[in-house]
Parts: C-alpha cells; sequence; structure tokens
C-alpha cells in the first residue's frame, strides 16, 4: 500500500492534475503495492462508475467509485493485453478501449484525449515489452 502523499508526489512528477478521479484516490492507495510505480494515468468511466485508469510497471488498472461510494477494481497483466485504442466520441472525450487475449475488455469513457493517447503509446510498449 502506498500513502496518498505519495501518490500525489508521483502524478506531479508525471504531470497528471487530479480532477474528478480524486473521488477514487483511497481506494487507489489500497490497490498499489509498495513496490509498485505509476507510469501513466487518465481519468473517466467504467459502468456508471468514476475513477482512474493506472498503468504501473506490473499492470493496468481501473479503480472507481460507483454511485453507492463502494469501489470498483479492474486489473489486466501486460502478457494478457493483446490491444489498446482510442475512439472519438460525440464528446469533446474520447474513449479508451482495451482488449485482452481472454476477449475481456476496458472501456473507459470520458477520458482527456491527450492523456489518453500518452496511455496508449505507453501501453503499446509494454505490451512489446513483456511479449
Amino acid at each position: 500500500m502506498q500513502t496518498i502523499v505519495n501518490i500525489n508526489t508521483r502524478f506531479s512528477e508525471i504531470g497528471y492534475q487530479p480532477n474528478l478521479g480524486k473521488i477514487a484516490f483511497n481506494d487507489l492507495a489500497k490497490s498499489l503495492r509498495s513496490d509498485e510505480t505509476i507510469l501513466n494515468v487518465v481519468e473517466g468511466a467504467i459502468s456508471n462508475t468514476l475513477g482512474v485508469a493506472i498503468a504501473t510497471d506490473y499492470r493496468v488498472f481501473y479503480v472507481g467509485v460507483n454511485k453507492h461510494h463502494q469501489p470498483v477494481l479492474e486489473q489486466l497483466i501486460y502478457d494478457d493485453i493483446v490491444g489498446i485504442e482510442v475512439t472519438k466520441s460525440m464528446f469533446v472525450s474520447v474513449e479508451l478501449i482495451v482488449q485482452t487475449k481472454s476477449k475481456k475488455e476496458i472501456r473507459l469513457k470520458g477520458c482527456d484525449p491527450e492523456r489518453a493517447a500518452e496511455m496508449v503509446e505507453l501501453i503499446n510498449l509494454l505490451i512489446r515489452e513483456n511479449s
């Protein structure tokens, strides 16, 4: 587990300014291993939850909070990821889609286009390194 202070420090280092995703930070702190490094983050929503998708040196995961303030966690290891893409939406935001070998798919809606593009580039690099 990592502290909120450590997480906020790392977010500053990678140029991420928390917005609505802050709602999930306590659960994020509980989900991160002490030796895990945050590489990138993008805010968004999955199935009526609000939170953040995090790329670390071990995995990609989403931690969010639903309307009942219950935590929601989805995680994928790089070996299982076969692709990631960004699709445009009707709004200013984009949708980030991660596909896996087991046909599981994570769709993160409402993402900032620039941060989503950075996440795609990073995860594609990590997929190549882990294959």
